[in-house]
């Protein structure tokens, strides 16, 4: 996938999750979070350090924002 602002924000893309949470919603439609959380919470402990539930959760929103405000 291009990413039009650039390699590096690609990175971080990948590396935070946002694809992955953007094909839980492609794959289950809009929902709200506590939908995705616990499949979220699977991901990130395979490929990260991050465990606990208030962590996953802010994460996830911190990823969720940080698209909105792309797109704004």
């Amino acid at each position: 996938m291009d990413n039009p602002l650039g390699e590096t924000v690609k990175q971080i893309d990948y590396a935070e999750g946002l694809l992955h949470l953007l094909e839980m919603v492609s794959e289950n439609g809009p929902g709200k979070r506590s939908d995705f959380i616990d499949h979220y919470g699977v991901f990130l402990a395979q490929y990260s350090d991050i465990r606990s539930l208030s962590v996953i959760k802010s994460n996830w929103y911190a990823r969720m924002q940080n698209m909105v405000k792309r797109n704004g």
